[in-house]
Order: C-alpha cells, then structure tokens, then sequence
C-alpha cells in the first residue's frame, strides 16, 4: 500500500469532506490538507509519527480528530484556525506541540494533555477561549 503522501497532497480540495487514510501510510507530508474548507472527518493511520506543520490548516468543518499512540510529535501550525475543531484526543506517547498547533481553533473545549509531553510551543493554543487543559496519563 501507500507509504508517503507529498507536501501539499490534497491542498485546495475545497469540496474534500471525509478521507480514511490506511495504515501503511507512515508519513504524511506538510500542508498535505491545508484549505480542506469542507473536511469535517479524517481517520488518521496508525503509523505516523508526526503531524507535519501546515497539516490541517484551515480545515474550518472539522470538528474531532483522534491522534494515534504512534504519534510522537505535533509541529507547527498543524491544526491552524481549524474553527469548528471541538475535540482533539491526544496519544499518551506525545512529546511535542509546536507553534501556534491549534491557533484560533476557538471551539477547542478540552484536551487531556498526556504526562510524557515535555514541550509546548509559543501560541499553541493562542485564541481557544472555551478550552481547559488537563493533565492526564490517557
């Protein structure tokens, strides 16, 4: 199956609503769905280490995404201005969230954040009014 998906994959597919991504996929490349307006739904493998910057900007319909254990890192900007964005599960494995990660995602209610994080970058979570951060071990 597909290993890699390039930088800026599915960039501009304003009409992408749902994508299922298969568990052979282990990298997925910066910008791969920025400006995904329409995406509300996205199954994540379970092999990716790394959300890549740019990942999901601005994808304004999506409202959940579960990260996957095998996830270590969350770089900058992954899920930038993503407004309808309510819950975000985060793995117990995560290390790092970059800069400005869910910037304006200003329906971000709630994330446990797991204890093996040891870095939160600058305006992570800068404009998310409505969000509570909880320190959880899942």
């Amino acid at each position: 199956g597909i290993r890699e998906m390039g930088e800026g994959a599915f960039n501009w597919c304003t009409n992408l609503k749902h994508i299922i991504l298969p568990d052979s996929l282990i990298y997925i490349g910066k910008k791969a769905f920025i400006d995904c307006f329409k995406l509300d739904e996205v199954q994540l493998p379970r092999n990716i280490q790394t959300i890549e910057e740019g990942t999901f900007t601005r994808c304004l319909c999506l409202k959940e995404i579960e990260i996957p254990e095998s996830v270590r890192d969350i770089k900058k900007e992954a899920f930038f201005h993503c407004q309808m964005l309510e819950r975000v599960t985060l793995p117990s494995s995560l290390l790092s969230i970059g800069e400005r990660a869910f910037f304006a995602s200003k329906n971000l209610k709630k994330i446990n954040i797991p204890l093996s994080l040891v870095s939160i970058g600058k305006e992570a979570f800068q404009l998310c009014p409505l969000l509570s951060l909880k320190l959880s071990e899942k």
